[in-house]
């Protein structure tokens, strides 16, 4: 409960100070009812006796009775209107029943009598809270601070407030400052959760072993120390911290949920399953059990329960943006999902989490048409990851008499490919929880010309930041570029495969057409094309090595039937998540369910990634998933001397294959729909010379193309954006 403000007239008739020296002891023992009473007889004995009907309907507020009390505290403030305290009471007692207007107008008038109550300005300070009005609250619980400075819930308080408006470097030290006064475990805990915010994990980790060292039954804190473990990946650590949480109070559905995220981590994502389970029956409305059980059957390629999963975290919590994100990436992998449907999901996501953001309408930026411009790269996957496949030889190839980079680096595990981009940055920021408002006032203050998103709707996404417009010219690109649904985003970087004429009207963006929608840079250690595949074999092996999120159902069951038409031939699919046991058994049943024995299926885990470009040597002819096709897996496939059967489908998710064979001259294999991608697998596979003389010429085909050239293809890139520029500055987007 909020502090009571003290105050009252002196008394000076002896009985009856008697017993108000009684009833205030009961009063400060707890003993309310006692206390009631005796305040009962104050009033039979002088019932114009103010202090004694201010107490008595405290009394009864912090009994709960809130309309009571304010019958008595009125009384109290028309036998002394200018006493502060009753004010300050009665502001109280109508917040308890949600009058917050009211309660707000008490203490401003208390404080107008005496500013100098701190627990008035305090209570202040509540109200505003919950009326939202989170910097005026701030301000208000300040002031009570610096009056009562050794009061050390008012700096929890303070802290809580500042992590509400992600402030989190402050509420540190508003916590750091309640320690010295009282060193609790909960606000170790609460210190722990701010530095964490702040991607301190390892200060985070101490503050969070000072709590359950301090309590060693803390289940929360537990709870937090275990996340806090995942993250710095001690997995080991964290998954004794979390099972601690659980035996400590078993009825936490965020513990549940954060052992489910662990376990999905190591890949194992049938107990990953049941964990978050436990959480959603622990908790129904846990909205985030319910996003991270979607990203758990999307992984296992369950789409359409992935899509449901997602959809019921979003109603659950209208304003969670990631579980939002999540269920557009889903619905990129959704069969039958067409272009409308995909784009209108975006735009709704924007009117949800983006509109109401202030977007910067003024920029300094010197709108000078050739000067050499600053260019700002946003991603989570400045790392090895098919992501930085696609955008990474565009940073490396770059002019840097035309453009300078500054990334900003959403990356929490670094390797070698982060160094090398980092080495192709004259900056580089991280922006590992920073807020998505001082994300977009440091690239504003970077001077940033034009600011493109690598991410799309995938993880790790800042399209808040965009939101806010801190660059002149937003554009969106490579990562995972199927649109963004912003307002505020001015160009999406395609193609006309990728993005037809027909449907461009459905885009939040302005489509830029590219050579490609993306390009290619093979990597050094890319084995030679192996001549020994099995096309000097009776048998024609088809395969699929994309990530299994993308193998439907919808694609098993047509690949059943190519299979079918090619009498000896086989299947082989590789993914990391093909070493899950029970993964691997979906699969198999899957395809016998369509007639498919499982000797005649090849299933292969993740291996480094050298050993991954090797296998290629055991396909004849790939097998292009949908409806979400591939990306860099197919350049992949194309490099290693593979040629791929792709259909031509709904969205921009399902052609990305198709605007790659376009590009690099292979059209002949892209199939106008699911009959035609049948029919055109078997034909192919028929013709044993053809297939020997293109898996011999397919490498220098790519190479040859703009497409497959990352030199001149960054060239068309720059030429793009002092095309965009140039109509900025001319004063148009």
């Amino acid at each position: 409960m909020a502090p009571l403000v003290r105050g009252g007239p002196p008394v000076t008739d002896t009985a009856v100070a008697a017993l108000v020296s009684e009833a205030l002891l009961h009063h400060q023992a707890g003993r309310l009812g006692e206390a009631e009473a005796v305040y009962l007889e104050l009033l039979r004995r002088d019932p114009q006796h103010a202090e004694a009907s201010h107490l008595l309907g405290v009394v009864l507020h912090q009994r709960g009775d809130a309309p009571a009390a304010e019958i008595h505290i009125r009384r109290a403030i028309d036998r002394s209107p200018d006493n502060p305290a009753y004010h300050a009471n009665l502001g109280l007692v109508l917040r308890a029943q949600r009058r917050l207007d009211e309660a707000e107008a008490c203490l401003h008038r208390a404080l107008a009598l005496d500013a100098k109550q701190a627990d008035a300005h305090f209570n202040l300070g509540l109200i505003l809270e919950d009326k939202g009005q989170l910097e005026a609250a701030l301000e208000s619980l300040r002031r009570s601070a610096d009056l009562q400075p050794q009061y050390m819930p008012t700096h929890v308080k303070i802290g809580d407030l500042l992590g509400r408006l992600d402030r989190w470097a402050e509420a540190a030290s508003a916590f750091r400052t309640a320690l010295v006064l009282v060193a609790a475990p909960e606000i170790h805990n609460r210190l722990g959760d701010a530095l964490m915010r702040q991607g301190r994990l390892d200060e985070a980790v101490a503050s969070f072993r000072h709590a359950v060292t301090a309590r060693p039954t803390y289940a929360a804190a537990w709870n937090n120390l275990g996340n806090a473990l995942h993250d710095l990946g001690r997995l080991g650590d964290a998954t004794q911290c979390l099972q601690r949480s659980i035996e400590l109070d078993g009825s936490s559905a965020e513990a549940w949920n954060n052992m489910g995220s662990l376990l999905q981590t190591q890949g194992q994502l049938d107990e990953a399953a049941a964990y978050f389970q436990k959480a959603i029956d622990l908790a129904p409305g846990l909205a985030g059990a319910w996003n991270n059980l979607g990203g758990e059957r999307m992984t296992q390629g369950r789409i359409e329960e992935a899509v449901a999963h997602f959809r019921h975290a979003v109603d659950l919590d209208p304003t969670f943006s990631t579980a939002h994100s999540n269920l557009i990436f889903a619905l990129d992998l959704m069969p039958g999902a067409a272009f409308a449907e995909q784009q209108a999901e975006r735009r709704a996501w924007y009117g949800r989490h983006g509109k109401h953001l202030r977007p910067s309408l003024h920029h300094a930026n010197a709108r000078e048409p050739d000067r050499r411009l600053r260019i700002g790269y946003v991603s989570a996957d400045f790392r090895r990851h098919s992501a930085s496949a696609c955008f990474g030889p565009i940073l490396r190839h770059h002019d840097p008499a035309a453009v300078e980079i500054v990334c900003y680096s959403g990356t929490e595990i670094e390797d070698d490919v982060t160094t090398l981009l980092r080495d192709s940055a004259a900056l580089w920021r991280s922006t590992l929880r920073i807020p998505d408002q001082a994300l977009c006032d440091m690239i504003r203050s970077d001077g940033i010309d034009i600011l493109v998103d690598l991410s799309g709707h995938s993880r790790g996404n800042r399209l808040l930041a965009f939101a806010y417009k801190p660059a002149p010219v937003q554009v969106t690109a490579w990562g995972h570029a199927t649109g963004s649904g912003l307002a505020t985003m001015d160009y999406f970087f395609a193609d006309p495969t990728f993005v037809p004429q027909e449907v461009r009207r459905l885009f939040a963006e302005k489509i830029y057409d590219l050579p490609c929608v993306i390009t290619y840079e093979a990597p050094s250690y890319a084995p030679a094309v192996d001549s020994l595949s099995r096309l000097d074999r009776d048998a024609v092996t088809f395969g699929c090595l994309n990530r299994l999120a993308k193998v439907t159902e919808v694609a098993l069951s047509v690949w059943a039937r190519i299979l079918e038409a090619v009498p000896g031939s086989c299947l082989m699919l590789k993914d990391r998540a093909l070493d899950d046991a029970a993964t691997q058994r979906q699969i198999l049943n899957a395809l016998l369910r369509n007639g498919v024995a499982p000797e005649r299926v090849l299933l292969r885990g993740g291996t480094p990634h050298v050993d991954h470009l090797r296998a290629y040597g055991e396909i004849d002819i790939a097998l292009d998933p949908f409806p979400n096709s591939g990306g860099i897996t197919t350049y992949e496939t194309l490099w290693m001397g593979v040629p791929v059967v792709s259909p031509e489908g709904p969205n921009a998710a399902s052609r990305l294959s198709a605007a790659i064979l376009s590009a690099v001259g292979l059209n002949e294999w892209v199939a106008v729909d699911a009959e035609a991608y049948v029919s055109l697998a078997i034909d192919k596979a028929r013709d044993r010379e053809a297939l020997a003389r293109l898996r011999a010429t397919l490498r220098g085909q790519v190479a040859g193309s703009v497409a497959g050239d990352p030199v001149r293809y960054t060239r068309a890139v720059e030429d793009a954006y002092r095309t965009i520029w140039r109509r900025w500055c001319a004063g148009s987007s």
